[in-house]
C-alpha cells in the first residue's frame, strides 16, 4: 500500500500551490486574452524611465528628391547614394531611404512643403527657387564630378566684331536649355544685374538686327552653342567654363572669353523646413564623413564621381546671397 504514497504527496503539493498562487497557471499574453496595462507609475518603476525599456522603434524614413524628365535614368544615377543612406543608422534606428523624381521645380517645391521629400539635391538655381517656394534651406555643397565651384563664361568668335558686353545689344546669344545653371541662369542673370534685358528669339527666324535688348535661343547642348558661334549662327554663347576645355584645340582657338561670371557651388544639398534639427545635424555629419570611410568613398565614386560633401563657403546664407538675388531677377524663368 505504501507504493502509492509518493504520488499522493505530489498531488497534495500541486493542490496546495494552486490554492496559494491561483494565477500561476494563467497566461495574460495567451491568444484571445487582453494584455495587462502598465501601472500608472510605470515611469518611476525601479527608478527608470519607460524610455530605458527596450521596445521596438520605427525606422527613420527619408525621401530624396531630384528633378528630371527621365525618371529611370535618375533612379540609376541616384541608386548608390540612396542605398548608402539606407545603410546608415540614426540613434540606433534603421534608416529607410527612397528617391522621388519631380518633373518641375514647382512640383518639387510642393513635395518639400508637404513633407513628401526630405532632401533635395540639384544645382544652385533650382535649389534656390525650390527653397524660396517651400521654406527649405541649403545645408551642404556637393563636389559633383570632382568640381567644388564653377562659373560661366560668355564666349565670342576670336576675330569677330564683339569686343565688349555693350556690343551684345541687338545680337543673338545661344544657351543650352532653360534649366541649366551654368549655361543659362548664371550668364543671363549676371548680365541682368548689369542692366541688360533679354528677349527670347523664335526658332527658325532670321537673326535679329539691332535693338537695345540681347536676344537668345536654346541650342540643346553646350557644344552646339560653341559650334554655333564658330559658324556665325549666333554672336555669342553662355556656357560653363569647362566646356571650352572639351572642344578640340583647333576649335577652341577660334573662340575668346568675353565675360566671366562669379562662381557658385557645383551642386547643393537642401532639406525641407520641417526636418528636425537632430536629423539635419546627423545628415550633415553623415554626408561629410563619407570621404573618410571606405564604403562612403565607394558610394561617392559611384554617384557621378563625387569627391565629397562639405560646408557651403561662408555658410549657407553667405553662399546663397547672390544666388537668391539672381533668382529674383530670373523669377519668370524659374516659375517652372
Amino acid at each position: 500500500m505504501y507504493r502509492w504514497l509518493p504520488f499522493v504527496l505530489v498531488l497534495l503539493a500541486i493542490g496546495l500551490l494552486a490554492i496559494t498562487f491561483p494565477g500561476i497557471w494563467s497566461d495574460s499574453e495567451a491568444e484571445g486574452s487582453e494584455p495587462r496595462p502598465l501601472p500608472e507609475n510605470a515611469n518611476d518603476a525601479q527608478g527608470k524611465s519607460i524610455d530605458s525599456v527596450e521596445v521596438p522603434i520605427g525606422a527613420l524614413s527619408l525621401t530624396i528628391g531630384s528633378i528630371s524628365g527621365n525618371p529611370q535614368k535618375e533612379f540609376r544615377k541616384f541608386e548608390p547614394f540612396v542605398q548608402y543612406i539606407a545603410g546608415l543608422e540614426f540613434e540606433n534606428r534603421e534608416v529607410e531611404a527612397n528617391l522621388k523624381v519631380a518633373e518641375s521645380m514647382e512640383e518639387m517645391s510642393e513635395w518639400l512643403r508637404n513633407g513628401e521629400v526630405d532632401i533635395f539635391l540639384d544645382s544652385p538655381f533650382p535649389v534656390a527657387q525650390v527653397c524660396k517656394n517651400s521654406g527649405g534651406r541649403p545645408i551642404l555643397r556637393r563636389w559633383k564630378k570632382g568640381v567644388a565651384q564653377y562659373y560661366s563664361v560668355i564666349v565670342v568668335a576670336k576675330d569677330g566684331p564683339i569686343t565688349t558686353l555693350e556690343d551684345l545689344r541687338g545680337q543673338l546669344v545661344a544657351f543650352e536649355e532653360p534649366y541649366s545653371t551654368s549655361a543659362y541662369f548664371l550668364p543671363k542673370g549676371t548680365l541682368m544685374q548689369a542692366g541688360f534685358t533679354w528677349k527670347e528669339w523664335p526658332e527658325g527666324q532670321e537673326k535679329p538686327d539691332g535693338g537695345d535688348s540681347i536676344y537668345f535661343r536654346f541650342s540643346g547642348d553646350e557644344t552646339n552653342s560653341l559650334l554655333w558661334v564658330l559658324r556665325g549662327m549666333v554672336a555669342a554663347a553662355g556656357v560653363a567654363f569647362k566646356d571650352l576645355d572639351e572642344l578640340p584645340e583647333e576649335q577652341a582657338q577660334g573662340l575668346r572669353i568675353l565675360h566671366q561670371t562669379p562662381d557658385v557651388p557645383r551642386q547643393v544639398v537642401s532639406v525641407r523646413a520641417g526636418l528636425t534639427p537632430e536629423v539635419e545635424s546627423w545628415l550633415r555629419l553623415s554626408l561629410m564623413e563619407m570621404e573618410n570611410l571606405e564604403a562612403g568613398r565607394q558610394c561617392l565614386q559611384d554617384f557621378e564621381r563625387t569627391t565629397k560633401f562639405d560646408e557651403l563657403p561662408g555658410g549657407p546664407e553667405e553662399a546663397f546671397r547672390n544666388i537668391y538675388d539672381l533668382a529674383d531677377l530670373l523669377r519668370e524663368d524659374l516659375k517652372e
